[in-house]
């Protein structure tokens, strides 16, 4: 029996001290639970800081690329409305001009010839074989060889001349020119040394 109580006082004396350290081991892991929670918490902060700035930094970049766009698109646009600007200035000049040109042809007498004339610098006149200069007078008939579109002159409003009248052109022979009636061959008037 004495054995029993001595064993029984030596559990009473052991049984407290290893309650103790089963105590202190229990706070000890659960302060380090506390910690490795704590530290897994900051990882998380940390990654959700960083997600977030992520974010943050794309809608910047995203609102950046938009007012980059629409400046682009607004330049654009002025350029194509000033380009329309221009462009319509320069209809209106141009119609302005032709309305003109054409209110002057109209006012200018069919056949009409300036007193002086301007000479006008002109390629090179080819005599057909067998022909050469002669100085046409009103009142001649000129050959049909020269009565073909080939030897009309078109361009007698830059001369200040009005129009050919009706079964008339302006045909160039040499360096003259010579108002014709393409059906007769009479030569109606005459303009010396036109061109040069």
């Amino acid at each position: 029996m004495k054995r029993l109580l001595c064993a029984a006082a030596v559990l009473a004396l052991v049984t407290p001290q290893v309650a103790a350290a089963q105590s202190h081991d229990r706070d000890r892991h659960n302060a380090q639970q506390a910690q490795a929670q704590r530290r897994q918490a900051a990882r998380q902060q940390h990654a959700t800081a960083a997600r977030t700035e992520a974010v943050r930094q794309q809608a910047a970049r995203q609102r950046h690329g938009i007012a980059v766009h629409t400046q682009a698109v607004r330049q654009q646009a002025a350029r194509q409305q000033h380009g329309i600007a221009v462009h319509t200035q320069a209809v209106r000049r141009q119609a302005a001009r032709q309305q003109e040109a054409a209110r002057d042809r109209a006012h200018r007498a069919a056949g009409y010839h300036p007193t002086h004339v301007q000479r006008v610098h002109a390629a090179a006149f080819r005599y057909p074989h067998g022909y050469s200069y002669r100085r046409w007078n009103a009142g001649s008939v000129l050959p049909r060889l020269f009565r073909s579109p080939t030897y009309y002159y078109t361009n007698w409003y830059d001369l200040g001349f009005g129009p050919p009248p009706p079964s008339f052109r302006w045909v160039r022979y040499g360096p003259d020119l010579l108002l014709v009636n393409v059906y007769t061959g009479r030569i109606r008037d005459v303009v010396y040394n036109v061109f040069y």
